[in-house]
């Protein structure tokens, strides 16, 4: 009854932190030791709590972060988050001082924009980290893999100052599908691309490509979602693949092609105690939570521990 007068509204989702736990600890049994990973938080984790999530994944190791807004890093900042925050969009360059004061890792596909963040940054008498994107089919952000002067502006970037290319990005846009022909074309793209910048002399260190169903085991089409239940039964935590919430977006950094992992804390629905609400609107929260990158407050959340 408090948690009705608390919410005051007649649902909620709990959020079990000891499952989250469970889930990286398993997740880096699968992954190359090799590996840095970066536990992607936006949308305040995907409703689960940005600065709550980031506190377990700390805890596994985990020594880097994305998000999608500055807003969003900012908060993480103001909150005491000391590890790196990768902007996973691009930042206009009128904010570039915004990424230098609390040193945040941008991603970039034009040397103006570059430029902006080291003019920054030399005010401040530092260095700036940053990704260059390379567009390889998801037709989102990134310099195009097949445009001619797309090498030489990369190039370009190198030589800045005040900004140091920290590795190369691209994401899947068709690698849950069964057909993964697009998927196959994508990455001899960004392989080709990541080729040509060698040659032309541009050092590279990381490479993020990959995204869950790039990264995940043999999975049914469309499923994108490495979840590792926790709920008592026959499905039980022996279930790793399923189509349910989000809950982190992990980017797992390497010198070789990277790969990006997501799961849910959440147990098996419908039965669940995770939300006392109905299981549609349960769902219809987690929808309304990915396509936003403010954390839209549906129903108010409440982090526990178990």
């Amino acid at each position: 009854m408090n948690m009705y007068r608390e919410a005051k509204r007649p649902a909620w989702v709990e959020i079990n932190l000891s499952n989250l736990d469970y889930n990286i600890r398993n997740i880096r049994k699968v992954i190359n030791p090799a590996s840095e990973i970066i536990g992607i938080i936006k949308a305040d984790g995907y409703g689960h709590g940005a600065y709550e999530t980031a506190g377990v994944l700390r805890s596994n190791g985990v020594k880097a972060f994305g998000v999608a807004t500055l807003h969003e890093a900012v908060a993480l900042r103001d909150r005491g988050v000391s590890e790196r925050i990768v902007m996973l969009g691009l930042t206009p360059d009128i904010y570039a001082g915004v990424l230098v004061e609390y040193d945040l890792t941008p991603v970039t596909c034009s040397y103006r924009n570059a430029l902006a963040i080291s003019d920054e940054a030399k005010k401040y008498g530092k260095t700036v980290d940053g990704f260059i994107a390379v567009d390889t089919g998801m037709g989102r952000i990134g310099f195009p893999a097949g445009e001619a002067g797309a090498i030489s502006e990369v190039r370009e970037i190198s030589t800045l100052t005040n900004f140091r290319i920290k590795g190369l990005f691209s994401h899947f846009a068709t690698s849950d599908e069964a057909d993964k022909s697009f998927a196959m074309e994508q990455g001899e793209k960004f392989s080709s691309f990541h080729g040509r910048l060698k040659a032309a002399g541009v050092d590279i260190g990381y490479r993020t490509f990959a995204n869950s169903a790039a990264s995940s085991p043999p999975a049914p089409p469309r499923i994108s979602i490495m979840t590792l239940l926790s709920s008592s039964g026959s499905r039980g935590r022996s279930r790793i693949l399923s189509s349910s919430s989000h809950s982190a977006i992990f980017r797992l950094l390497s010198s070789n092609c990277i790969c990006a992992i997501s799961f849910s804390s959440a147990s098996s629905p419908p039965s669940s105690s995770i939300c006392r609400a109905s299981f549609d609107s349960f769902c219809a929260f987690l929808n309304s939570l990915y396509f936003s990158t403010t954390g839209v407050n549906v129903l108010c959340s409440r982090i526990s521990e178990r």
